[in-house]
């Protein structure tokens, strides 16, 4: 059974600076947020998303459920361009 994975900018961020990023596609399934696409290409000169990288969009119910809880606090929406 192949492992479902949902990562943060950090961990991709972090084993890119490394040059070893193609580590982490061996762990299964790589699904990122398309917020976590754009920091990326904030960060990484020349970001390109990897082929084994799957960008996934929350659904709308779940995306509902998100928003609500950045507004509160609950969640951090990731870091804001200053």
């Amino acid at each position: 059974m192949t492992r479902l994975i949902v990562c943060d900018t950090g961990p991709l961020l972090h084993l890119s600076e490394a040059g070893i990023i193609f580590l982490l596609q061996q762990a299964g399934d790589i699904l990122i947020p398309p917020a976590v696409n754009l920091e990326l290409g904030r960060q990484i000169t020349g970001w390109n998303s990897l082929d084994w990288l799957s960008i996934h969009q929350l659904e709308n119910e779940h995306t509902k459920n998100a928003q609500s809880w950045v507004r509160t606090d609950q969640l951090d929406p990731g870091r804001r361009k200053q």
